[in-house]
C-alpha cells in the first residue's frame, strides 16, 4: 500500500460555476484520489501512487457537486517545463467542465513555481476527445512525424531561468562575456529552430529528424540571446560497431550574429562534451563538417577533436560517407571507453614462416603441419564450399563477393593436402591514420579440430600485423555461445576488451583484441 501524502500547507481550490472544485493531493483526500485512479487510468500500481504522493502539489482530484469527478497528474521534468502525465474523468461527469478545471488548475501551478516556462501534454493514439480538450484549454499542438501521438504546448512565462553551471549539464550555462546562456532544448524551441535550420544549413531535415529532437530534448541545446534563440546543436545517440555514439546532427548559428559564431559553436560543443562526459555509456562524440569550413575544424581540433582518415588509396573506410562528403570528427570519452588491458603472452610461441618446399604462397608450421594458401580466384570455390560446410548454406556469395580485392587478408588452411579452414579478414583505417584487421570469419571442418589449425590461421594474421607498418592491432566479435572459438582468441593472446549488444541477432559478441605494436 502506497504512504499517504503529508498534508499540504496550502490546498489549491478553484471553482468553476459554482460545481466544481479541484483539490491538490492530500492525506484528506488520498483515498477517493486513489480510487478514482484506479477507475479510470487503469493499471495503477502502488509505487505510481507512492511517487504521485512524493510530491502531492503536483497532483490534484476534481470534484462535481461534492462528488470526486477526475484526477490529474504532472511532473516537473527539471528543465523548465511541467508536463501533464496523467488525466482523466469518469464517464458520468464528461462534457461538464471537469477536464477543463483540471488542465486550468494544471496551468495555476505552473504559474506557482515560478521556474516552469511551459506546460507539456502528450496525447497516444487517436483520442480525438482529448485532443480537442488540450485546444480548449490553450494549447498549441506542435508537428510531429507519428499521426499517433500528438505534442501539446501551453506557454507560461517569456523569461528564461538561468541554473547554476554545476547543477545540471541538461541546465542553462551562463556565458556572461558575451551575454547569451546556453539550456537544454524546450519543445517550445521547435519552431525557431525550424526556422535556424532553414536559414543557416539550407537544408530540408525530415519529419523524423525533429520527431527525435522532440522525444529526447535532453539531447540538444540552444543558445539564448535576450530571450532569442540564435543557435542551436542537436545531437542523437546511436550505436557504430563496438562504440556507443553521441551523434552531432547539426550545429547552427544565426547568420546575424556571425562576429559570435565561434564563440557560441564552442559553448554548445562543450555542452555536448559534458552531456556525453555525465552519461555511463556513450564512447565517442562524432559530428560531419563541411571540409571548407576552416574555423570550425580549428575549433574541433583545438578541443581535442580528431578527423577519422581513410589510408593513402581512398580505400578501407569504416564510417560511412554522408552525401556531401564531408569530413568526419571524433573526440573520445575517456572514461567510458571500455579498457584494453595488457595483451596475454601467446601460448604458441613460434612464427610461421615461408619455406622453399610448398608452392608459392603456402606457408608451413611445425608440429603440425599446415600450409597456409593465400586466396586466389581459383580458390574461391574452395573457400565458398568451406564456409557452406562450416557456418551453413546461405550467405558465402555475400560475404565473399569483394573477396580478390585483397587477397592477403584471406587464407586457406591445408593438412595432408586438404582444405580444413579458413580465416577472411578487413583492414580498417583508424582517426589517427592507421589501421586495425579484423578477423571477419574464420572456421575448421569439424573432423580437423583441435589440430593446430584454427590456432595456426590467427597467429598468421597477428604476425602479419606486426609486420605490418600501418596495421596497429587485430581484433575480432565472437559469439557469446562460441567457446572454442573465444578460447582460440585466448590461446592466441587475445584478451576480452569490450561486449556489443545483439550483434548476430539475438546474441551478444564479446569483442576479442591484441595490441600488435605493444613491447613485450
Amino acid at each position: 500500500m502506497a504512504s499517504q501524502p503529508r498534508q499540504c500547507s496550502s490546498t489549491t481550490v478553484e471553482r468553476m460555476n459554482g460545481s466544481i472544485r479541484v483539490e491538490c493531493l492530500s492525506s484528506d483526500n488520498y483515498h477517493e484520489f486513489s480510487t478514482a485512479c484506479r477507475l479510470i487510468l487503469h493499471k495503477v500500481t502502488d509505487q505510481f501512487l507512492k511517487n504521485a504522493c512524493n510530491n502531492p502539489k503536483l497532483s490534484a482530484i476534481a470534484y462535481y457537486k461534492g462528488t470526486c469527478a477526475g484526477v490529474i497528474i504532472c511532473e516537473d521534468k527539471r528543465d523548465s517545463s511541467l508536463a501533464i502525465t496523467n488525466i482523466g474523468v469518469l464517464d458520468e461527469f464528461r462534457r461538464r467542465g471537469v477536464g477543463t478545471a483540471l488542465m486550468n488548475h494544471a496551468y495555476n501551478i505552473a504559474k506557482e513555481l515560478k521556474s516552469i516556462t511551459t506546460l507539456e501534454f502528450v496525447v497516444v493514439g487517436e483520442n480525438q476527445n482529448v485532443m480537442k480538450l488540450a485546444e480548449s484549454a490553450g494549447f498549441s499542438a506542435l508537428p510531429n512525424a507519428h499521426s499517433t501521438t500528438m505534442f501539446y504546448m501551453k506557454k507560461i512565462s517569456d523569461s528564461t531561468v538561468a541554473m547554476e553551471i554545476g547543477e545540471s549539464t541538461s541546465g542553462v550555462i551562463p556565458k556572461q562575456d558575451n551575454q547569451f546562456n546556453i539550456r537544454s532544448l524546450k519543445l517550445s524551441d521547435i519552431e525557431t529552430l525550424k526556422v535556424l535550420n532553414r536559414t543557416t544549413i539550407l537544408d530540408s531535415f525530415k519529419k523524423r529528424f525533429y520527431n527525435y529532437v522532440k522525444t529526447f530534448p535532453k539531447f540538444s541545446a540552444v543558445a539564448i540571446m535576450n530571450n532569442t534563440l540564435i543557435g542551436a546543436i542537436c545531437c542523437e545517440k546511436k550505436r557504430m560497431g563496438v562504440y556507443k555514439l553521441l551523434h552531432i546532427l547539426t550545429l547552427a548559428v544565426a547568420d546575424e550574429y556571425e562576429s559570435l559564431k565561434l564563440e557560441i559553436q564552442r559553448a554548445l560543443l562543450k555542452h555536448a562534451i559534458h552531456l556525453a562526459e555525465d552519461s555511463n555509456s556513450i564512447e565517442k562524440i562524432t559530428l560531419y563538417v563541411k571540409k571548407t569550413d576552416i574555423p570550425t575544424i580549428n575549433i574541433l581540433k583545438s578541443m581535442k577533436f580528431k578527423q577519422w582518415k581513410t589510408r593513402v588509396d581512398g580505400s578501407s573506410i569504416d564510417y560511412p560517407l554522408n552525401e556531401n562528403l564531408e569530413a568526419y570528427f571524433t573526440k573520445n570519452v575517456t572514461k567510458n571507453m571500455f579498457p584494453i588491458p595488457k595483451a596475454l603472452k601467446r601460448r604458441r610461441n613460434r612464427r610461421v614462416l615461408p619455406v622453399a618446399g610448398p608452392p608459392a604462397g603456402e606457408l608451413i608450421v611445425e608440429k603440425p603441419i599446415t600450409f597456409l594458401e593465400q586466396i586466389r580466384p581459383g580458390t574461391v570455390p574452395i573457400l565458398k564450399q568451406l564456409n557452406d560446410q562450416i557456418f551453413g548454406p546461405g550467405f558465402s556469395d555475400t560475404a565473399f563477393a569483394n573477396v580478390l580485392d585483397e587477397p592477403n587478408l584471406t587464407y586457406l588452411a591445408l593438412q595432408n593436402n586438404v582444405h580444413v579452414g579458413f580465416i577472411n579478414c578487413a583492414k580498417f583505417a583508424t582517426a589517427d591514420g592507421t589501421s586495425n584487421l579484423c578477423i571477419k570469419i574464420f572456421g575448421v571442418l569439424p573432423c580437423y579440430r583441435r589440430k593446430g589449425a584454427a590456432a595456426d590461421l590467427i597467429e598468421y594474421m597477428v604476425q602479419f600485423s606486426e609486420d605490418s607498418e600501418d596495421i596497429d592491432c587485430v581484433w575480432s566479435n565472437v559469439q557469446e555461445n562460441n567457446e572454442p572459438a573465444q578460447k582460440a582468441f585466448l590461446h592466441g593472446g587475445f584478451v576480452q576488451s569490450g561486449r556489443t549488444p545483439k550483434h548476430f541477432g539475438d546474441v551478444d559478441a564479446l569483442v576479442y583484441y591484441i595490441d600488435t605494436k605493444k613491447n613485450d
